[in-house]
């Protein structure tokens, strides 16, 4: 499990271009991206699907070189916006 903290750190530094990474909207609507809270929310959204859809590439996502600690972090943020 990563860090809540730095997950939010990384994301504001490297997905709030295009992802609204605290809305509880389900679209960013300047990008079209979905935010991370529709993110979390998805349908069978889980730890191993978003590690398996942020290591492939996305026509819409650039490619991303992201380390292996500030993956677990980043996830760790997206989840914790699931509701309870």
């Amino acid at each position: 499990m990563g860090n809540i903290d730095e997950g939010l750190k990384y994301a504001k530094e490297s997905c709030a271009e295009c992802h609204n990474i605290t809305s509880r909207n389900p679209v960013n609507t300047a990008s079209g991206a979905p935010t991370f809270y529709a993110i979390a929310n998805a349908s069978g959204s889980s730890w191993t699907k978003l590690s398996s859809w942020m290591l492939s590439s996305h026509p819409k996502m650039p490619g991303l070189m992201i380390e292996t600690q500030d993956l677990d972090n980043v996830i760790t943020y997206i989840l914790s916006l699931k509701d309870q």
